[in-house]
């Protein structure tokens, strides 16, 4: 055991040894799936905190193929000492997640019989470290102390030497006025130093807050009416109970009718810890209303960009963007109007139902902006036929042409009508072109191609193609050659491949050896890895050169693997050589006639299990998956929808009523076979974070990505800040590592030929309004289960409010400041342009719209 121990820690270049003598490795557990491994070992005492980090962090960046390690140690003699660095690296790295437990840096912690004893100054230090306590009797435990449960002290001193320090800085706070106030409400005027809630701590006598009501509840009690309300400062929230005595009926009168939903108040009273909340609550004793004016959001961009994500109330327990079906008002849609935007995508989850409104409001603005040309081409022809002044006749002319030409181009604001749905990956082509010839004991060509870029339809072209023929696992013959490309080979392509300029010089160009590779290839079915890439180069090839059609029988091992190993989440080559045990050297180059050999091995083993399934002809592939069943058991991605014309809108109700009843299946869902059948008319883009290219290009890239977004028109990014929970959950390690992953799909997308869009995924319209997003997060969703962001890790939603194009430019700066204003500005304009004025509700000039039954 102690030699595998050894082995280990020099696979990590560990090089002090000291505290692992006489520790073993004693066990290597891997799940089923083989994605997580559980490493069991046994030291004589417990590591360096230090110690026990870099051990951490070397295994983690050693076995980068593994998606999770979990390493357990048994400690023969546990030292009690070291459990208080460990608390304190605990705490440490939790503070960028909860800043409040920087009161809990340095506590004393005792350990005795696996109970942890933490000394606390006070209460609120006590519940917030509540909070975390599963995490951090996790933490022990896999640094080797168990600890089944934690009390916890209160330390009287460090609680009084806490409040002599708050008075101490009372003292030196200069006492500010409170805002000019309009009406009491309850009890006396309020005067004093305003507190924030995010600094509300701990249980203080008086303390005074700014807030604004977002939820009232009325209860009645014995000889008070409860008010329990739920209020925000925009720093924070929490509850604050007012009791009015059923006496004071003339109080009681005005509490009721004043205490508004949205109004801003002075609250003052004390902060207590409520024994039925099991937090810290504000008893209320004094309040007056306080008149507070709306901040208007401005965009003083010279040209604005165009958010072509954005969700309303009608996106069920997501957005809250408000949309009013009585009063006739949708909040997303006037706010752009009013900030000078030239539309606005509406894109809610799974369904339509906030179009009829935005249409209604956008029809009428748009009618008042004609007639409004209308009227000033009037006045300007009367204005003409009575000037009699030379000079002023050539200006107001001028200016009527002008109008004019307004006229035939209006700035009306566009409706972008859309939706954001789940699109189920059916279009699995295991085979293409599949014949009834023998699929076990037939000569295949396995071939791979190394290309100048990822677009065969555009500048890029083949420089090399590597083949084997292989039967019954034997590689019969071989074909490799290179190809001159007549240019210089990007230098990425070249650190990739190791294919320079000089090695290219003086090859056959790509007509020729095109050609021979067809004439070796003959008849013969033919394989590859994510076959639709290299196919691509080779049909492009045969296009280019008038070499005929290509009509092989192609098998692709990457489908294949999708569809005969189904309990594993990664189909690489590189999983597939392990996973099929096919001796592989990752540190090659990145060369077609080696990838081709380690493909063509990958496919016999993969034919043996094909054999003893009973499968005996290449087209009975195809039985592999039911497409009856696949919209329940596909790879499921979001994807956004834009409406580009009448014909659009009419594809995109059909969509979603497919979605919503044929396809439903947990949740709204369409077949990627029907929606490319019905995108006429339509925009596809990609979405969210929950999108296949976001998803997909954290471990795809150059080939497979491109082949990957060439199903979509457009791309989305969005800000850093909106991936921000994925910081939180570890699919990021830092934000620069975030960053990078923006950038791979930015360019990824150009080089496919596609456009690349900034969007903000909107879900509230101020930054402010994300409190209240925080609540619908954390209600259950109706039909069962949780809201995505609503994990125990996510500590802090992201901000998905409605940015300004300066917010925008400044989120996405790290991109240069020209790329940030294509992505923001022109690409998004540009795809507004595209858009057509759509009319959602025809007008019948009054005749009934009843829908034909047939």
């Amino acid at each position: 055991m102690q030699e595998k121990l050894e082995v280990l820690l020099n696979k990590l270049e560990i090089e002090d040894k000291t505290e692992f003598i006489g520790g073993s490795l004693d066990k290597i557990v891997g799940n089923y799936a083989k994605t997580k491994y559980t490493f069991y070992m046994t030291l004589e005492t417990n590591l360096h905190v230090n110690t026990f980090d870099y051990f951490l962090k070397r295994i983690k960046e050693v076995f980068t193929d593994v998606e999770e390690i979990e390493v357990l140690f048994t400690i023969k003699e546990k030292d009690k000492e070291k459990i208080g660095e460990y608390y304190q690296a605990f705490i440490d790295k939790k503070i960028s997640e909860y800043p409040l437990l920087e009161m809990a840096r340095g506590n004393v912690v005792y350990f005795e019989e696996n109970k942890l004893m933490i000394e606390v100054s006070n209460k609120a230090e006590q519940l917030k470290l509540t909070g975390i306590e599963r995490e951090l009797t996790k933490y022990l435990l896999t640094s080797g102390y168990q600890v089944d449960k934690i009390d916890y002290k209160i330390n009287e001193e460090k609680s009084r030497a806490v409040l002599t320090e708050i008075e101490k800085l009372k003292e030196t706070v200069e006492v500010k006025e409170t805002p000019k106030t309009e009406e009491i409400l309850k009890g006396k005027e309020i005067k004093g130093e305003i507190t924030k809630i995010a600094d509300v701590l701990y249980e203080v006598p008086s303390v005074i807050v700014e807030a604004r009501i977002f939820g009232i509840e009325e209860k009645e009690l014995a000889n008070f009416t409860l008010f329990s309300l739920k209020i925000t400062d925009e720093t924070d929230s929490m509850y604050a109970n007012v009791f009015v005595k059923k006496d004071s009926q003339e109080e009681l009168k005005t509490v009721k009718s004043r205490l508004k939903v949205g109004s801003w108040y002075l609250l003052k009273g004390k902060i207590q810890n409520d024994n039925f909340k099991h937090e810290l609550v504000l008893s209320v004793y004094d309040i007056t209303w306080i008149k507070r004016e709306e901040v208007q959001i401005v965009d003083d961009a010279p040209i604005k960009r165009i958010e072509l994500h954005a969700h309303t109330m009608m996106s069920q327990m997501d957005g809250i963007t408000k949309l009013d079906l009585g009063k006739h008002t949708c909040e997303l849609v006037e706010r752009a109007i009013k900030m000078g935007y030239k539309g606005v995508a509406i894109t809610d989850h799974n369904g339509c139902q906030a179009f009829p409104i935005s249409f209604g409001i956008i029809k009428s603005h748009n009618k008042n902006i004609r007639k409004n040309v209308k009227a000033k081409i009037e006045e300007l022809e009367v204005k003409i036929s009575e000037e009699t002044d030379e000079q002023a006749l050539v200006s107001l002319q001028k200016e009527l042409e002008e109008k004019k030409q307004e006229q035939k181009n209006p700035p009306i604001f566009k409706g972008i009508y859309g939706t954001e749905l789940t699109v189920v990956d059916d279009t699995i082509n295991i085979v293409v072109r599949p014949t009834d010839e023998d699929l076990i004991h037939n000569t295949y060509v396995v071939f791979d191609t190394e290309t100048t870029g990822f677009n065969a339809g555009g500048s890029d072209q083949m420089i090399e193609i590597g083949a084997v023929k292989i039967c019954d696992g034997e590689i019969v013959d071989r074909f490799d050659e290179l190809i001159d490309p007549k240019r210089h080979i990007p230098d990425k392509i070249t650190e990739l491949t190791c294919i320079t300029d000089e090695m290219v010089q003086g090859k056959d160009d790509e007509e020729t050896v095109t050609k021979r590779f067809l004439e070796w290839t003959g008849r013969l079915p033919m394989v590859a890895h994510n076959a639709k890439f290299d196919i691509s180069f080779i049909e492009m090839a045969m296009k280019k050169y008038n070499l005929g059609a290509f009509t092989n029988t192609v098998i692709d091992t990457l489908e294949l693997s999708r569809a005969l190993d189904q309990n594993f989440s990664r189909h690489s080559l590189s999983a597939l050589v392990k996973r099929y045990d096919v001796p592989w050297d990752e540190n090659a180059h990145h060369r077609a006639d080696y990838y081709a050999e380690g493909t063509a091995y990958v496919f016999h083993k993969m034919l043996k299990k094909l054999e003893v399934q009973r499968f005996e002809k290449i087209n009975d592939l195809n039985k592999l998956i039911s497409k009856e069943e696949i919209h329940k058991f596909g790879r499921t991605f979001h994807f956004n929808v834009l409406v580009l014309n009448q014909k659009g809108l009419k594809n995109l109700f059909t969509i979603i009523s497919l979605a919503n009843t044929t396809y439903l299946y947990k949740t709204p869902r369409i077949l990627r076979s029907k929606l490319e059948e019905l995108r006429e008319g339509l925009l596809i883009g990609s979405g969210c974070y929950e999108s296949e290219v976001f998803i997909e290009a954290r471990s795809k890239e150059g080939e497979e990505l491109t082949n990957i977004i060439h199903f979509y028109d457009y791309v989305e990014v969005q800000p850093p800040e909106v991936y921000g929970h994925l910081l939180q959950l570890g699919d990021f390690k830092s934000d620069v590592e975030l960053r990078e992953h923006i950038k791979k799909i930015i360019h990824a997308t150009k080089e496919a030929g596609k456009m690349i869009v900034a969007t903000g995924d909107v879900h509230h319209f101020t930054r402010e309004d994300k409190i209240y997003r925080e609540i619908i997060v954390n209600q259950k969703v109706p039909g069962g289960g949780r809201h995505p962001l609503a994990k125990k890790d996510i500590k802090n939603i992201p901000s998905q409010h409605f940015r300004t194009t300066q917010e925008m430019l400044t989120d996405f700066s790290f991109l240069g400041e020209e790329l940030a204003y294509e992505i923001v500005v022109e690409n998004t304009n540009k795809i507004g342009d595209m858009v057509e004025e759509i009319e959602v509700i025809p007008d019948t000039g009054g005749t009934p719209f009843s829908p034909r039954v047939k």
